[in-house]
């Protein structure tokens, strides 16, 4: 569920503020899980955001 949210959040994100948002808002969700799946599901939508994947702007 959190990176369906995530994906919405990013292909409406307007700039990069929105962006990193929109990876608070994943992080936070993924929180709920394990600490190894929360770090390691956060490094990676910033690894994507990074890369500028996802972005439409």
């Amino acid at each position: 569920m959190a990176s369906c949210g995530h994906d919405y959040d990013c292909r409406n994100a307007k700039n990069r503020q929105d962006r990193k948002i929109a990876d608070q808002r994943f992080r936070e969700v993924v929180a709920r899980t394990s600490k190894f799946e929360s770090v390691v599901g956060f490094v990676g939508v910033r690894i994507g955001a990074f890369f500028g994947v996802g972005n439409n702007f």
